[in-house]
Formats: structure tokens, sequence, C-alpha cells
């Protein structure tokens, strides 16, 4: 098969040096909070992410990836690309205003909740069109810019205003749609849309793309925010903070496997035999596994010492879950490596099938660790989670080469 003319790599790299500079500046940012704030407030703030997250994953209903899906597909029919973004669009709004009601009902009188949701949701759907229209330099632009713009805006803020939990909660949900706005007027997007009609048998499509591709991003939902909305709910927020820190220093570790999976995907989509797919998803494993073991070494070793002096002493707690983490992380890069070599051939189920089976581990061993172990318990079942994860992947891998 013929690749296409535009250099795949080159783009995938793109993308990937802007999230690779999203999560070293989000780092950056949220080391500050904890560094600047007490346990207990950094970690209601970790809390309200938390709840953000999960909302904004059932708010796109797997609909960012449908929409990418179809544009790119259509994209030289400005018809079809207006009828689909139109249904996206209306799906998106219902599941939007719903969930909204929800939290604000469960939360109230804490405005904060819903409006944090809301600035979460709305970037997500809009870089389904950048993605969708192959604007692969913006979405690297908009992955870094955005966290670049919290950090500075959170710095003003502190100087300015002085540093509390709605300040930095707005900041962190509402401080990079500035960049969105100003890339949007530079290079447009959604304005080069020419929207359709809501179309019965065009919704019915998409609701049935969606749905699969909704239970894997539920299921990755589940696998990192769960552990957290527990720790919340049988232990306190000083709790979630340890928790939180943990991941924070671990979650690091999955820069390589990120990077490797939006190079790697495309690669072996373009693969025509088994065999060429096979090696270069043992070649990211080598290189995952490599990378994972080094980084547990020296979270082993130098972890205490890593969290006093970035996190202060008051987070020496978060070493033992932390160094659980960091393990959990490594088979976390495995399972992308899996995703990879699934969405690529052209098998997405077993994404899916793999993410729900993981999830539903790491939510039994919370309701059954974290009431009494707090974050080392909630550290265990996100390393259980994602051990389920590459163990289903293992066993579909054998099912499918015998077949």
């Amino acid at each position: 098969m013929q690749l296409p003319k535009f250099d795949m790599v080159k783009h995938a790299v793109a993308i990937g040096s802007g999230q690779v500079a999203g999560m070293v500046i989000a780092f950056l940012f949220l080391t500050l909070l904890a560094r600047w704030m007490t346990k207990s407030d950094y970690g209601e703030i970790r809390y309200v992410i938390s709840v953000a997250t999960f909302a904004a994953t059932v708010i796109a209903f797997g609909l960012p990836t449908t929409l990418t899906r179809y544009l790119a597909k259509y994209k030289d029919d400005d018809k079809k690309m207006g009828g689909y973004s139109t249904n996206v669009l209306v799906v998106f709004a219902i599941t939007l205003v719903a969930i909204e009601v929800l939290v604000t009902i469960l939360y109230w009188p804490r405005w904060i909740y819903p409006l944090v949701v809301l600035g979460y949701s709305l970037p997500v759907l809009y870089l389904a069109f950048v993605r969708g229209m192959m604007q692969y330099y913006k979405i690297s632009f908009i992955e870094g810019g955005r966290s670049a713009l919290k950090f500075v805006v959170l710095i003003v803020v502190l100087i300015v205003l002085g540093l509390t939990k709605t300040n930095v909660l707005l900041i962190y949900a509402f401080g990079g749609w500035l960049v969105l706005v100003a890339l949007e007027l530079v290079i447009p997007t959604v304005r080069k849309v020419k929207w359709g009609k809501v179309n019965a048998e065009t919704m019915l499509e998409v609701m049935k793309f969606t749905m699969p591709v909704f239970f894997t991003t539920m299921a990755f939902a589940f696998l990192t925010v769960i552990p957290v909305l527990i720790l919340e709910r049988t232990w306190d927020f000083e709790v979630v903070a340890v928790y939180s820190t943990s991941f924070l220093v671990t979650f690091g570790m999955g820069i390589v496997p990120i990077v490797l999976n939006t190079i790697a995907m495309p690669k072996i989509a373009h693969m025509n035999k088994w065999s060429e797919r096979n090696k270069l998803f043992c070649q990211c494993i080598i290189v995952i596994l490599v990378c994972g073991v080094v980084l547990c070494g020296m979270t082993f070793l130098l972890g205490k010492w890593v969290l006093v002096l970035v996190f202060t002493s008051k987070y020496a707690a978060s070493y033992t879950p932390m160094v659980i983490l960091a393990v959990g992380s490594v088979f976390m890069g495995i399972k992308l490596a899996y995703a990879s070599l699934w969405e690529g051939s052209g098998h997405p189920i077993n994404s899916t099938i793999d993410g729900v089976s993981g999830a539903v581990i790491a939510l039994v061993l919370c309701v059954l660790l974290v009431p009494t172990y707090g974050s080392t318990g909630a550290a265990i079942a996100y390393l259980g989670g994602w051990l389920a994860c590459c163990v289903v992947d293992s066993i579909l891998l054998v099912r499918l080469k015998l077949s």
C-alpha cells in the first residue's frame, strides 16, 4: 500500500511533542500547587479535577473520536462534514446539559464543580474538529499552549489576587481557552464548517460508532479517576493529596508510551503483513519495558528524596503508593502498545474489552482495599486494573494468532 503524501511520522512527532510539552508544564503547575497549598486544599483541588475529568468523559460520550473519524473520512465533502458535525454537536449538547444538571444537584451549593466541568468539556469537542481536519501543528500548539498559559496565569493570579482554591480551579478549567480562541482566529476550524441539518439516519450512524468508543474512554477514566473518588468518600482530602502526589510523579512515566502510541498506530494501520505489525509491536514493548524498568528502579531508590525535595516533607507518605504506581505505569504503557496494535490492525473492539475488564478489576480492588489501606490500596487497585488489561490483551492476541 502506498503511503499518503504527508509525512505521517513527522506529524505524529509534532503532535507528540505538543503532548509532552503540555504534560511537563502541567506537572510544574500541579507541583507548585502541592508545595504552596495545604495538603487538604491541594487534595480538594485534585478531587474536583477528578470529578470534572470523569464528568467530561461522560459528556464527550465518545463523540470526539466519532467526529474526528467522519471529518477525516469526508474531508473533501463539505455537505457530509456539515451533516456529521451538526448531529454530533446536538448529541454533545444534550449530554452536556444533562450532566451539568446532575453535577449541580449532586454538589449543590458548590457552584465551582459544574463550572469546572464546563471548562473541561468544550475544548474536548473543539480538538475533535482540529484532529478531523488534520491540522496537526495546531494540535501541537493547543496541547502545549493551553498548559503554558495556565502556568503563566497562575503566577499572575498568585501575585495579584492570592492563591485560593477557587482561583486555581478557574485557571485550570478556563486558562487555556484564550489559546483556543486565538488559534481559531488565526487558523479557522469550526468557522470553516458548513453546518447541516439533524438527520435520523446520520444520528443513528453516529450513535452506532460512538457507543464502543464511549465504553473504552469510560474504562480509561475509571482506571485513573475512581481511586480518587473513593478515597474522598472513605478518607479525606489529605489522603487524596498523598495519592495524587504519587500519581503526579509517576504519570510522567507515561510520556514514552503516549508518544510511541501516537507514532505506532498509524504506521501499523498502513502495514499489510501481520508479521510487520507484530515486529513493530514487539519493538514498542521492548522500549516500554526498558524505560519502565529504569524508571521503576529510580523511583524505588530516589523516590523519597525526590518527594521531599520537590513537594516538601509533608508528602513523604507518598513514597509507598508512588512505587506501586510506578509499576502500574509500566503495565499502562504495555496496554497502550496493545491499543496501537488493535486500532491499527482493525480490531478496536479488543481495546474496549480489555479496558472494561481492567476498569472492573480496579473498581473491585478499590472497594475492597481503599477503606482499609487508603492511598496504598488505591495504588494497588490502579496497578491491578492495568495488569488485568494486559492479561486480557495477551489472551486476545493468542486467540487472534491462532485464528
